[in-house]
């Protein structure tokens, strides 16, 4: 490994071949995408999130030299009962052919830090957004930031930010991009709470980026929780703000002419219209939330909503792949514990920050029929070891009982679930022995005891213990 200055570390060759995971992979057409281990760590300081710039040359890292990982910083502050010393955040720009960093931009004290990036097309140019919290004992101050990346320069340029505040009052951002564009919506809390059956904005406005023209002037928009996506219509995007009363909600629906800056209301709920997904071109994409076990900030790898689909709100699921059983090929976990994650610009690597390191985890493709007989071969091990585990039982559950095995009458797995860690690696197994005692088998290793189904054929387990597989064929 080659250290990349403070120690952003860049691995020049993947990982050594890795057993195959099922759940590592994602199956889109007549395609498969695995995931490898990862090639990029940031390791020396806390890691906010990373981005990608341009065409992925340059990567955009926030983090604090030095700092610890927040869940420590509270024990030591609860354990001390003073506040911690807050720390140096700096953004940093940093260019991955000559492993250098070409940029750095002090963004002073403070005890957390978080944001997005957001990725501008072919422009070659980024957006990031920064916001700052440090905490003072009595609610503690805030302050948002964004900043414009240029990928050939390696620099970043502050765009907008707004002055420390109490937390809780300080704006609300949300940046929505499309090809070289960008909508930036900017809510003020009219007043802190955490109620949020009385949440209401004012303040709101909007400004359009281009990176060839800059930050346009700012667009009043009506109070609110401001909130924005483009719209299939060219060059119009559709705004909603959201007010809280007494725990009701109500929604107004706009349309803004991202060229003369004009707002105009939308009839009917959600504003009848349709709007575009933020999307990549090519098959994949990253889904960063909740995932069915109820672990927050999941990142999966998932299939690309199809190209030109307009969509309200939930994209419908892509089409599946019939050859695939319909548990596997859905999504492949990144990681668990993301604060940031990304698609590269060519697809082929994923950007991810999982609790304060930084990763980079290549993506490798595989014909259908590839993916298949690998999953099949890892589905056939999986049930050699649990009919592996039914023949073991049976010997031991034999011996305990005057060298007897069970009858077919008997119910096979309440009698050997004891002898089994876990319960379910019996579920499946199919017992076939008539009964009898050990000493009468005159063949051990060829009398067969059971089996279990799997792809294509069955493991059988055999008197001795051991288990073959069987082909259909």
């Amino acid at each position: 490994m080659k250290s990349l200055v403070s120690g952003l570390v860049f691995l020049s060759a993947l990982a050594p071949a890795q057993r195959f995971d099922p759940n590592q992979w994602v199956v889109v057409g007549e395609s498969a995408y695995g995931l490898v281990s990862p090639s990029v760590v940031v390791a020396d300081s806390l890691v906010s999130y990373c981005g990608w710039v341009g065409s992925g040359k340059k990567v955009i890292v926030l983090r604090a030299p030095g700092a610890s990982f927040p869940s420590e910083m509270e024990a030591a502050a609860q354990k001390s009962g003073k506040l911690p010393e807050p720390f140096r955040f700096e953004l940093s720009v940093w260019d991955r052919k000559s492993r250098s960093k070409q940029s750095t931009l002090n963004l002073g004290s403070w005890h957390s830090a978080s944001g997005e990036v957001h990725n501008l097309g072919d422009s070659g140019f980024a957006l990031a957004e920064v916001m700052l919290y440090r905490a003072d004992g009595v609610g503690g101050v805030s302050k948002v930031l964004l900043f414009e990346v240029s990928e050939s320069s390696g620099t970043a340029r502050l765009l907008w930010d707004s002055p420390e505040s109490k937390a809780g009052t300080g704006p609300r951002i949300r940046v929505v991009t499309k090809g070289p564009q960008a909508l930036i919506a900017l809510s003020r809390l009219s007043q802190p709470t955490t109620d949020l059956s009385s949440l209401s904005a004012t303040e709101n406005s909007a400004h359009v980026y281009d990176p060839r023209s800059g930050l346009g002037p700012a667009i009043p928009l009506p109070s609110g929780m401001a909130d924005a996506a483009w719209s299939v219509a060219p060059n119009k995007l559709v705004v909603w703000t959201t007010e809280f009363s007494q725990g009701k909600a109500s929604q107004a629906w706009y349309e803004l002419d991202a060229t003369t800056g004009r707002v105009s209301p939308l009839p009917g709920p959600r504003g009848n219209v349709f709007y575009e997904r933020e999307r990549l071109d090519g098959p994949l994409r990253v889904a960063l939330g909740g995932n069915a076990a109820g672990l927050p900030n999941t990142a999966m790898l998932v299939p690309q909503v199809a190209p030109g689909e307009e969509v309200r709100g939930q994209a419908p699921a892509p089409p599946r792949n019939p050859k695939v059983p319909a548990q596997y090929g859905n999504a492949a976990l990144i990681e668990f514990d993301a604060s940031s994650a990304s698609l590269s610009p060519t697809g082929e690597e994923v950007l991810v920050v999982s609790r304060g390191v930084a990763l980079i985890r290549p993506i490798t493709p595989a014909p259908i029929d590839e993916f298949i007989e690998k999953l099949e071969q890892q589905l056939r091990n999986e049930v050699l070891m649990k009919a592996k585990m039914a023949g073991v039982a049976l010997i031991m559950y034999a011996t305990d009982n005057d060298e007897r095995f069970p009858s077919k009458t008997d119910n096979v797995e309440d009698l050997l679930s004891p002898y089994v860690k876990n319960r379910e690696v019996l579920k499946g197994f199919v017992y076939t022995f008539g009964g009898g005692n050990m000493a009468s088998i005159q063949n051990p290793a060829d009398t067969e005891m059971g089996y279990v189904v799997g792809p294509g054929g069955r493991a059988v387990v055999f008197a001795d213990g051991h288990a073959k597989w069987v082909s259909d064929k």
